[in-house]
């Protein structure tokens, strides 16, 4: 059978510029975020997110990938009406240098990073997941996307551990200024064993705690590392950034996405946070 993605049950909710995102080895992201609908188009709550490396190297579409030429294709959409054939046409520029585009020395030329869900509708609790290209065996040619660890969030069991506030204190300056990336490969002391830090799966059912540790290292860490730490109370978010819609509704974005990360990106004039979808 021939898999007809016209017919996939998904809803586009938003296209997203996270430069706040570049690295040394990238000018931040490019996100395509999805709502999930069932068979009759209505809208659940379930979203999955397609994030795409902004690479800095160059791919058959565009010579050069800097910061500054990211920045500029994003930019550019300010300059035309939101919906006109002419803002249609640049951005489906920008979308096509990071979706459509081919970098060689990435996972199947790919510059997909990572695909993340955030849902409910499959059971109780509300649960962030994480899937990630990677080859089941040595010997395989090409890459395929595999479930995999919920980036930078502990296991929830380890939630108001003195394990865990321990471990915080001694990293604690790695914290506060956003430089730790904990590895799959990474332990915690915890009742007696050096366990694995990360999780498959991120509960969104409350806040992190941390036994002793103060304020300013507790918030930092639950907003500054982890995922489901971002979409809680902690940035009066409630457990979706970009919420599901129905058809010809506009979607509805969180405080932290508006407010927060334009602040973050102020210092690159122009930068478009989201493009709105209906």
């Amino acid at each position: 059978d021939i898999f007809d993605l016209a017919k996939a049950p998904f809803r586009l909710l938003s296209i997203m510029s996270r430069i706040d995102l570049r690295n040394a080895n990238q000018a931040g992201e490019g996100r395509f975020v999805f709502g999930v609908t069932d068979p009759n188009g209505s809208a659940l709550q379930f979203t999955v997110i397609l994030e795409y490396s902004l690479p800095l190297s160059a791919s058959d579409l565009n010579l050069t990938n800097s910061l500054a030429d990211w920045s500029k294709r994003w930019a550019q959409l300010a300059n035309f009406s939101l919906g006109s054939p002419e803002y249609q046409t640049a951005l489906l520029r920008v979308t096509d240098a990071f979706s459509n585009a081919r970098f060689t020395s990435r996972p199947n030329s790919s510059a997909i990073n990572q695909v993340r869900s955030n849902e409910i509708t499959l059971g109780f609790p509300w649960q962030l997941r994480e899937w990630n290209l990677a080859k089941k065996l040595d010997s395989d040619s090409l890459f395929q996307l595999l479930p995999a660890t919920v980036k930078q969030t502990p296991h929830q069991q380890l939630n108001n551990t003195a394990a865990l506030a321990n471990w915080a204190q001694a990293n604690r300056e790695g914290i506060l200024n956003s430089s730790i990336l904990l590895k799959d490969a990474d332990t915690i002391l915890f009742q007696g064993k050096n366990r694995p830090i990360l999780s498959a799966s991120a509960e969104v059912d409350g806040s992190w705690q941390l036994p002793g540790v103060s304020e300013e290292l507790r918030k930092a860490f639950a907003v500054n590392m982890t995922c489901n730490g971002c979409h809680s109370s902690e940035t009066l978010t409630k457990f979706t950034h970009v919420s599901p819609r129905q058809l010809n509704e506009s979607a509805s974005f969180s405080v932290f996405l508006t407010n927060e990360l334009t602040a973050r990106n102020s210092d690159i004039k122009g930068v478009l946070i989201n493009q709105f979808c209906k």
